[in-house]
């Protein structure tokens, strides 16, 4: 059984949230667990997201749960009314992501009053939500922070390095059902959410010199010779390649006359100038990604 980094810092958050409410005496540990267990996330910038989407449910919540608490506390109907209002001022607000904990907030406050004071009950629950998502955020940002810009720089260096291998088989075997070609769709998914990670990181935390742009380029190729790798699988063809594009295969793939026609037929066949037209435009795209290197960026 694997125990990985974001287990233990989740950890550490919710036994901080305890030792900071017990010397203080002020929120309830409960709350703020509840708050750090969810404001831990894979990036740091994640983490300041849900945070601040907590955070902005939770006074949300709580001013409407007070306003109706002060009317009266535990009524059925004032309840459902204001589950309404919350639901809406969040939709209003564009702080879809802050629903239910808006709502859970108000639930809260409105029937967990046990004859306690609306004002400072609200106010309670507010701190207990700040104190978690403070100590989940500093937690994930000094103690081992995630390397996503390294997951990033490796998956990419990955796919480039697969790439080639599958263009190469689905060239010379168009007929091959490859599940490499699952593989690299996959890792594309991946990439794509690493980038938009990473973005989100950088913009977020002001680290200097993001290169996310080299690497949506990047993926951008890659999805292209996808498209026509995926084009030459249809072809019922014998695979004839013209002598330009024999040329470019042995040059791409450095290797002297690694590549002869096999099939049988003509080059002036339909299907054999479509497959040369997509054979072609993926050696092009190949080489463009060939002499790309985009260098890991260290905040």
């Amino acid at each position: 059984m694997k125990i990985g980094m974001r287990t233990i810092k989740t950890a550490l958050a919710v036994t901080l949230c305890i030792i900071i409410s017990k010397l203080f005496n002020v929120t309830t540990a409960f709350y703020a667990c509840i708050a750090a267990v969810i404001s831990m996330e894979n990036t740091v910038s994640y983490s300041y997201r849900a945070g601040l989407n907590r955070m902005l449910g939770t006074i949300l919540g709580a001013l409407v749960g007070l306003i109706f608490s002060l009317i009266r506390p535990g009524n059925a109907l004032l309840a459902g009314l204001g589950i309404v209002i919350v639901i809406a001022l969040c939709n209003q607000f564009k702080w879809k992501k802050s629903i239910t904990i808006a709502c859970t907030v108000f639930c809260i406050i409105m029937v967990n009053l046990n004859g306690r004071n609306p004002l400072e009950y609200s106010i309670v629950r507010a701190l207990d939500t700040l104190l978690g998502i403070v100590v989940s955020i500093v937690v994930n940002y000094t103690i081992y922070p995630p390397k996503i810009n390294e997951k990033l720089h490796n998956e990419y260096l990955n796919i480039k390095s697969k790439i080639f291998d599958v263009a190469k088989e689905q060239i010379t075997n168009p007929d091959l059902d490859s599940e490499n070609l699952n593989a690299i769709k996959k890792s594309m998914v991946k990439l794509e959410d690493l980038i938009k990670a990473c973005d989100e990181e950088f913009s977020t935390f002001r680290y200097n010199g993001s290169n996310m742009k080299e690497y949506v380029e990047f993926l951008d190729e890659i999805k292209k010779i996808v498209i026509y790798m995926e084009m030459i699988s249809t072809l019922n063809v014998s695979y004839l390649l013209d002598e330009e594009n024999i040329e470019e295969f042995n040059r791409v793939f450095q290797c002297d006359n690694c590549y002869y026609n096999q099939g049988e037929g003509s080059l002036s066949d339909d299907e054999n100038i479509v497959y040369n037209y997509n054979v072609k435009s993926i050696l092009k795209h190949l080489e463009l990604i060939k002499n790309s290197n985009i260098y890991i960026v260290r905040e």
